[in-house]
């Protein structure tokens, strides 16, 4: 058995994977050639969790993202990396121009009435 980690990787993912731990890859059923994962799921209530940002995608400049994204020369970027590496590139200049070009609205827990 091997056990996974995913400490290196930084993605909105995250969230989900700190909600999942002992999370091991087991041998495949049968004939298939899928590998089988074993893990716990920490369930979170709503109350956890705290106010939190999304993105106005409605309100992005999305002509100034496409030309930002078709002047990356994405060849030579991931010319000479791994495929996890060349993910970590695409991610990170994909959020980058995220950031530049759509903006972040605050999202409030929503209060509950008391009866």
């Amino acid at each position: 058995m091997r056990t996974l980690r995913f400490d290196k990787v930084k993605t909105r993912v995250n969230s989900i994977i700190s909600l999942i731990e002992n999370l091991q890859v087991l041998p495949p059923l049968g004939k298939s050639d899928h590998a089988c994962l074993d893990f716990s799921y920490l369930k979170g209530s709503k109350e956890d969790q705290p106010n939190h940002v999304k993105r106005k995608y409605w309100k992005a400049d999305f002509h100034n993202i496409n030309l930002a994204l078709n002047y990356v020369n994405w060849h030579e970027k991931f010319e000479t990396e791994s495929v996890l590496g060349a993910w970590t590139i695409f991610r990170d200049t994909i959020n980058e121009v995220c950031d530049q070009y759509i903006q972040l609205k605050k999202v409030r827990k929503k209060k509950t009435q008391k009866k």
